[in-house]
């Protein structure tokens, strides 16, 4: 989870919506998962 972290902060990811922790890297996919739109 660091090294996916890292490459984040490295694409110019602000800090502010990068995750601190697994739990919250989870919740946040799931977030994004949930309002994406489906693919056809």
């Amino acid at each position: 989870m660091s090294v996916w972290r890292y490459a984040d902060h490295l694409m110019g990811i602000p800090e502010t919506i990068l995750y601190r922790n697994e739990a919250e890297d989870w919740r946040l996919f799931k977030l994004a998962r949930d309002v994406s739109l489906p693919l056809i």
